[in-house]
C-alpha cells in the first residue's frame, strides 16, 4: 500500500467523521419527535447503512484492506465538528444576518436610484 493511498484514505476518514456528524444532527432533528422505540430503530438503521458507505468507500480506494486504525480520524472528525458545532452555527448566523442588512442596503439604494 503506497504513502499516498494511506494519506487519502485517512484524510477520507477524517471528512466521513465530520460528514457522520451533520447526518447525525439531521436524523435527531428529523426524527425526534418520534416514539423512543422507532428512533431507536431509525438510529439503528442510519448507523448501520453509514457504516456500510464507509466501508465500501475505503474497500474501493483500499482495494478491500480495511485497517482499525482508520476510525481514529473518523472518530477524531466527529470530535473536532462537535466542538466546532457552536462556532460555525453562529458564525453562519452572524453572515446571515449581515447578508441581510447588506441587502437591505442594497434595495434601499435601487430604489433611490
Amino acid at each position: 500500500m503506497s504513502p499516498l493511498s494511506i494519506i487519502l484514505v485517512l484524510l477520507i476518514s477524517f471528512i466521513y467523521g465530520v460528514i457522520f456528524l451533520i447526518f447525525s444532527l439531521l436524523n435527531y432533528k428529523l426524527f425526534g419527535k418520534f416514539s423512543l422505540i422507532f428512533q431507536f430503530l431509525i438510529t439503528l438503521l442510519f448507523s448501520f447503512d453509514l457504516g456500510i458507505i464507509y466501508l465500501l468507500v475505503i474497500y474501493k480506494i483500499n482495494y478491500g484492506r480495511f485497517h482499525i486504525y482508520y476510525l481514529i480520524p473518523t472518530i477524531l472528525g466527529f470530535y473536532i465538528a462537535y466542538k466546532l458545532k457552536n462556532k460555525t452555527v453562529n458564525l453562519c448566523k452572524i453572515l446571515k444576518n449581515k447578508l441581510k442588512k447588506d441587502w437591505h442596503i442594497c434595495k434601499i439604494k435601487l430604489y433611490i436610484k
